[in-house]
């Protein structure tokens, strides 16, 4: 009876994940960089609903002894995370189409990373707190993107958003203090909790840096 028991608290505890990560999952090995090929990062992959052999990236590892004693001086590396569109797994091909919620959450080893043209959505806190992500290059497919999913990463520079975005959550760019300026699609409906106070927004070729009374008023 006990035994019984705990398969039906274990079958409990395991059916939100299954729904959560689908039936296949499976992780994936990639070097930091041409420059740092002896330090690697592990994305990890499930299945979901948006189409055959289509998989979540839902999962990141990185080595973490990223640094060396060079010319007399520590000098840390960072890895470029450049996602593919596909990923194999015992001779099956997989479309990445979504990047799912705290993937790279709070990760200090990312320096870079490029998202493919097939993804459409970006989870909540998918890169929240990466402070030493420089910059962030979205495909031309990506329409949402959660809510807080690049606050806090304080050294980030240059994030370009595809006009095929049409919603953001709050604070997503929120405590990016270097990034200087914001290109934002015509598509995109946006409010004023949206960006980084630091921040220049520009909507149709007009900028505004986001502490004036004029953008206030345009997201008003």
């Amino acid at each position: 009876m006990k035994k019984l028991k705990c398969f039906f608290v274990c079958l409990l505890l395991l059916y939100p994940a299954m729904g959560i990560y689908g039936s296949v999952s499976f992780s994936k090995s990639y070097p930091y960089s041409e420059e740092k090929a002896t330090l690697h990062y592990q994305l990890a992959f499930a299945s979901n609903d948006d189409g055959p052999n289509t998989v979540t990236l839902y999962w990141s590892s990185f080595d973490t002894n990223n640094q060396e004693y060079v010319g007399g001086q520590w000098v840390r590396f960072y890895a470029d995370v450049d996602i593919s569109e596909t990923v194999e797994d015992n001779g099956a091909t997989y479309r990445v189409t979504r990047i799912g919620d705290e993937v790279f959450k709070s990760s200090s080893y990312i320096g870079s990373v490029v998202i493919p043209n097939s993804v459409t959505t970006i989870g909540r806190q998918a890169f929240w707190n990466c402070v030493n992500l420089k910059t962030a290059v979205l495909g031309n497919s990506v329409e949402s993107i959660g809510e807080i999913a690049f606050q806090y990463c304080k050294n980030l520079e240059s994030i370009s958003l595809p006009n095929s975005l049409t919603h953001v959550g709050d604070h997503f760019l929120c405590g990016c203090g270097k990034l200087a300026k914001l290109v934002v699609p015509e598509n995109l409906t946006i409010s004023a909790n949206t960006f980084s106070t630091a921040a220049r927004v520009c909507v149709q070729s007009t900028c505004w840096g986001t502490n004036s009374a004029r953008l206030a008023t345009i997201l008003s």
